[in-house]
C-alpha cells in the first residue's frame, strides 16, 4: 500500500512538470558549465600559487644558506704554527739504575 502511495505520488508530480524550452535547456548547461570551469580555475589558482610560493622559499632558502656560507668562512681564522719551545738550558741525565721488581 505504501509503495502504491509513494509511486502514485511521484508520478503525479512528474506529470505537473511542464517541457523546458531550448533556452532554458541551453541557459541550464550554460550555467553548469560556468560552474564547472570556476571550479577548476579556483584550482589551478590554488596550485599555481601554491608552487610559486614553495619555488620562492627553495630560493631564499638558497640564498640564507650561502650567506651563511660566506659569514661561516670570514669568521674563520687560520691558527698560526705554535712556536718551537725552548730548549733547557741543561740537559737532564739518564736514570741508570736497574729497576726493582715491585713484589
Amino acid at each position: 500500500m505504501r509503495y502504491l502511495l509513494y509511486i502514485s505520488v511521484i508520478i503525479f508530480l512528474s506529470s505537473c512538470t511542464r517541457e523546458a524550452t531550448p533556452e532554458e535547456i541551453d541557459h541550464f548547461i550554460q550555467y553548469h558549465v560556468d560552474q564547472k570551469l570556476h571550479k577548476i580555475r579556483v584550482e589551478k589558482a590554488k596550485d599555481c600559487r601554491r608552487k610559486i610560493l614553495e619555488d620562492a622559499q627553495a630560493h631564499i632558502d638558497s640564498i640564507i644558506i650561502e650567506e651563511l656560507e660566506i659569514d661561516l668562512l670570514d669568521s674563520i681564522v687560520e691558527v698560526d704554527r705554535p712556536f718551537r719551545a725552548e730548549r733547557p738550558a741543561y740537559i737532564r741525565d739518564r736514570d741508570t739504575s736497574k729497576v726493582k721488581p715491585l713484589f
